[in-house]
């Protein structure tokens, strides 16, 4: 017998995960800052009231520290660097400029520059059954992506709180494994003491962007 009327069940498609350049386009229109250099301060370009708090920098920009990183063995590391000095940033660029017209190339090289860290890092720290649970997510990737940005040390600090979560206690829940990241994030204690404000605003602002469906 011929039924009418039914409805023809839609397949269901997989949802393409975003690649690691969106990923990283995203991390530094939202989280990533411009350009900075000391220079800022004594010719007028930012005020000096800001000074404590740029103390530990010397020349940033999206998120990559100049002296601190020390990539000099990547070639989209010099390049990037390469880029900045011949557009003259340190005289010309006013703080947090992301490059106008350059943008999207240096946001290619960043991607290039992180994109190593970032599978190197995930196979040291995170336990298989972790990493194969962040690679299936483009949340929790995102998240492990801006914990490379943050430095090894809160890379290992973020990758135990993901391996205790999901060996030890047994999750497997994605979104409620993102949504423990960003505890960790705003909720963190550095070496089980220090509490540490910045980790804690880049925690409220992915919270924000889940939110909001950005990520």
């Amino acid at each position: 017998m011929k039924i009418t009327g039914a409805k023809t069940a839609k397949p269901i498609t997989k949802k393409k995960m975003k690649s690691f350049d969106e990923q990283i386009s995203t991390e530094v229109d939202y989280l990533g800052g411009g350009y900075f250099i000391q220079l800022m301060f004594t010719d007028g370009r930012l005020d000096p009231k800001y000074k404590e708090m740029y103390s530990s920098s010397g020349e940033t920009h999206m998120d990559l520290d100049r002296l601190n990183w020390g990539d000099d063995d990547n070639p989209a590391w010099l390049k990037f660097w390469d880029i900045i000095d011949l557009s003259q940033a340190a005289t010309k660029w006013p703080w947090n400029y992301k490059g106008g017209s350059l943008e999207p190339q240096l946001k290619k090289l960043v991607s290039q520059i992180i994109f190593p860290r970032y599978t190197s890092w995930c196979k040291k720290y995170l336990s298989p059954k972790s990493l194969e649970i962040v690679n299936s997510d483009d949340r929790l990737i995102f998240n492990f992506i801006y914990a490379v940005f943050n430095g090894i040390g809160w890379f290992s600090y973020f990758s135990d709180a993901m391996n205790i979560y999901v060996d030890k206690q047994g999750i497997t829940d994605k979104k409620i494994l993102m949504n423990k990241m960003v505890e960790e994030r705003i909720n963190n204690k550095w070496a089980g003491k220090y509490h540490i404000e910045l980790i804690e605003q880049g925690g409220n602002t992915i919270k924000e962007l889940m939110q909001k469906g950005i990520i």
